[in-house]
């Protein structure tokens, strides 16, 4: 049961980042459309960055909503002790979604997806061409991210420390989702640029990564911060990482996370001064901009493996405090 439940937590974990980082990506899409008037991306990119955009947000939302009906079937089975089709009684159910604080986020999550839904129409022209109805989108889908807060530990806690906590693990999602999910968008883009880019096109995506970057690393500095206030209300002591199978989880997930940060400070310190050099020789610069792309894909997959290992902290005990 517990393997099962931290695979459907990845898997849903992963398509709710995905749609709040495709939607936020559209934003910045969107606001560099145009610079002094005149447009940064050509509309070959533009318009594979649209039909790339509804492919993705289809399948995100089609995956987050199957596996989030599997998690409340499997929290069901959990608290009622009862195999599948006893727990998904309608009696069961109503249990669950009225008297349980992950059942309540539920029901507030599932109908957040369903308007998600019934904006499509509206939201399908994609970016960069409706930046404005992308504010909206970003506000829905950061809405489902951090509503993931009330689904893990800090509902253990009350009053102020709960509200604390719980406020810490929604920017903490929040900020994750930020850099995760922006991560296939730009590989997305970059790849726009094989074969024979020109120099307008290569500046083009050298402003975005260089704007993503950014945003990036003001992510990063928000997953420090909340990271280590979720420790102080997880972990009591350092020897529970080394005693505890939450601890050792956890120290596996800050090790896959120095590593992403380590990619990542490549790309800024190393590729994008090479993607930023104005010279007439375009070839470093279509250069950099592959291994850039070589090294996004890499910290997806690390970025994979970092949502596996939270999963799985989510269904491991924490320690216990003395």
């Amino acid at each position: 049961m517990d393997g099962l439940l931290v695979a459907v937590r990845a898997v849903h974990y992963a398509a709710t980042i995905v749609l709040f980082g495709e939607m936020l990506f559209a934003l910045l899409l969107g606001g560099t459309r145009h610079a002094g008037q005149v447009r940064l991306l050509s509309d070959r990119a533009e318009n594979a960055a649209c039909r790339r955009f509804r492919r993705v947000l289809v399948g995100a939302w089609a995956w987050m909503v199957i596996s989030g009906g599997c998690w409340l079937a499997l929290v069901a089975m959990q608290m009622s002790g009862q195999p599948l089709d006893e727990a998904l009684a309608p009696s069961t159910l109503s249990t669950v979604l009225g008297s349980t604080v992950f059942g309540q986020a539920w029901s507030a999550r599932a109908s957040m997806a369903l308007v998600l839904a019934l904006a499509w129409p509206i939201l399908r022209a994609g970016p960069p061409r409706q930046p404005r109805l992308s504010v909206l989108s970003v506000g829905i889908t950061g809405g489902l991210l951090a509503g993931l807060a009330w689904a893990g530990h800090a509902n253990a806690e009350v009053g102020a420390d709960g509200l604390l906590h719980h406020i810490g693990d929604a920017a903490h999602l929040l900020a994750a989702g930020a850099w995760l999910g922006g991560l296939a968008p730009l590989a997305a883009l970059l790849r726009t640029l094989d074969g024979s880019p020109t120099a307008r096109e290569i500046d083009a995506c050298t402003e975005i990564a260089r704007r993503f970057g950014n945003r990036a690393a003001l992510s990063v500095g928000v997953l420090l911060l909340t990271g280590m206030a979720n420790a102080y209300y997880l972990v009591p002591t350092p020897r529970a990482l080394l005693e505890t199978t939450y601890g050792n989880v956890l120290l596996a997930k800050l090790l896959v996370f120095a590593l992403m940060l380590a990619v990542a400070a490549a790309n800024r310190t190393r590729l994008i001064p090479v993607l930023l050099a104005n010279e007439r020789d375009i070839a470093p610069r279509v250069e950099a901009a592959w291994r850039l792309r070589r090294n996004v894909w890499m910290e997806q997959a690390l970025g994979a493996a970092v949502l596996v290992l939270v999963a799985a902290l989510g269904v491991a005990p924490p320690p216990m405090r003395m």
